[in-house]
């Protein structure tokens, strides 16, 4: 397609399309016109326009990852390239070369914004997944988030220890639900102060079983935490009866029964907690 019919396509695209469109196609024809465009030209710069590419695209991977789609807009993208230079004209008031400049580090510095803004979402979870991400994580403040290889690594990290962290916690909600259905009437949750075996098994059974599905989704960043209810507190979960308890403590009288002893023993041993307080 000849470059003045591509111009004029040009012109009405929202540059978060746009973008999009260039990061997942490779196509040097469309480059080269986005480049030589009248006005697309002051913001894709032939210096830039790769970095840009680079930035977008790890934006566009870290909302797919976190979120599970791609996001409709950022907020700087939501113009075509003649509004989006109209809306910032402050930027272009100096001579062209030192205007363009200006205006093309406004927009990389909105890209990568964006991603900061989710990897700071990280914050307050960093206690925990310090003990399982592949590589030490430091505080916030001595991120180094300049450059698209420091973002993608700091991602890498925190996505690798939160997944690392999801897969103890899936297994130990399965083992649980195990538990309940090996041992039925015998188990209840911590907060079920009720002595009586007043409810269906299968209720906790299934409610086990569903988050453990759900866990295997990422959550820190959207500050939806799946089975908080289970993993808020570094207490256990579920406990046996204590019924049990005074089966097993009739040892004194000669006539023991082990059930409590072997199930507070499998209890202890499979569903032992992780510390994710803050999770």
């Amino acid at each position: 397609m000849p470059p003045e019919l591509v111009y004029k396509i040009l012109d009405d695209i929202p540059l978060a399309y746009l973008l999009q469109l260039i990061c997942d196609q490779d196509i040097p024809h469309l480059e080269h016109c986005i480049t030589s465009h009248l006005v697309l030209g002051k913001v894709f710069s032939v210096k830039y326009l790769a970095e840009i590419k680079a930035l977008y695209s790890l934006y566009l991977r870290v909302c797919y990852l976190v979120y599970g789609y791609y996001p409709l807009y950022m907020d700087s993208l939501r113009f075509d390239g003649r509004s989006f230079t109209k809306a910032h004209h402050d930027l272009l008031e100096e001579e062209w070369g030192v205007a363009s400049l200006r205006l093309q580090d406004f927009f990389r510095s909105a890209i990568r914004a964006s991603t900061v803004k989710i990897l700071y979402a990280y914050e307050y979870s960093l206690p925990v997944l310090t003990h399982y991400a592949p590589r030490t994580i430091g505080p916030k403040s001595s991120w180094e988030v300049t450059s698209v290889d420091s973002l993608r690594e700091i991602f890498e990290n925190l996505d690798a220890a939160e997944m690392k962290l999801n897969s103890i916690k899936f297994a130990q909600l399965n083992r649980m639900a195990a538990i309940v259905q090996t041992y039925p009437a015998m188990v209840r949750t911590l907060r079920d102060l009720g002595q009586d075996h007043h409810r269906n098994d299968q209720h906790l059974i299934d409610m086990l079983l569903r988050r453990a599905r759900d866990m295997q989704k990422r959550q820190i960043a959207k500050q939806r935490i799946v089975a908080k209810c289970v993993f808020h507190t570094r207490r256990l979960y579920l406990v046996p009866h204590d019924r049990l308890e005074e089966w097993f403590c009739i040892k004194a009288t000669g006539v023991a029964d082990s059930s409590f002893m072997q199930i507070t023993q499998i209890i202890l041993e499979d569903t032992g907690k992780v510390s994710i307080e803050g999770c």
